[in-house]
């Protein structure tokens, strides 16, 4: 029981923040963009799976929300989400919702901290590396360990594995409930608790 009571307290450490609602996120985006975000919502309810198109909204408003800086649309099944980074702009996560109705959540790689964290457990009666435990919800969930020389990386998240960088694709099922999200939302908000935000330099005076 005691082993029990402190992997709950370690989990309730990560604090995934209220979300901004869909309104401020579509308040975010430009008129062209907000159509291609429609498009993208369309898409998911024209899905077979149920959920898919709420799942999307949810976990785009909160990656909005933990990286508010900027945030790019790329067609119907892509956003890329970024933090400012002095003058610059740093990718920190991605999303991309795939044909087979899966949606891949990419993540600086916080593997051994989510393991650390008990967000997630290695599971050693896998068919393949990739596959995790939830420890308190009896299911699993894929997470892909990604670098730079992962081949034939799709241009929504290449960035962020250039300069040495690795990142971790959380895979949500195409039929998730809710222990695949907030295992998902939890990566993400134990990620952004490590981001260094840097405002651009301030000019000298003349």
């Amino acid at each position: 029981m005691k082993q029990s009571s402190r992997s709950t307290s370690t989990q309730s450490a990560v604090v995934v923040p209220q979300a901004i609602d869909l309104d401020t996120f579509l308040a975010k985006l430009s008129a062209k963009d907000k159509k291609t975000f429609e498009r993208q919502v369309a898409t998911r309810e024209q899905s077979a799976y149920p959920g898919l198109a709420d799942r999307w909204k949810r976990l785009a408003c909160l990656l909005a929300t933990l990286s508010p800086s900027f945030l790019k649309l790329s067609g119907t099944d892509a956003i890329q989400f970024f933090i400012a980074d002095g003058k610059y702009r740093k990718q920190v996560f991605a999303l991309h919702a795939t044909p087979e109705g899966t949606i891949a959540v990419y993540v600086p790689d916080m593997l051994d901290d989510a393991i650390r964290a008990k967000l997630v457990a290695p599971n050693a009666d896998a068919e393949t590396e990739n596959s995790f435990r939830l420890p308190e919800a009896d299911q699993t969930i894929t997470i892909e360990l990604l670098d730079g020389k992962t081949m034939n990386q799709p241009p929504y998240y290449k960035d962020m594995t250039g300069w040495n960088r690795k990142a971790i694709c959380v895979i949500v099922p195409a039929l998730a409930n809710d222990a695949h999200m907030q295992a998902a939302e939890k990566i993400c908000a134990l990620a952004a608790s490590k981001f260094v935000i840097t405002a651009p330099p301030v000019a000298a005076p003349k």
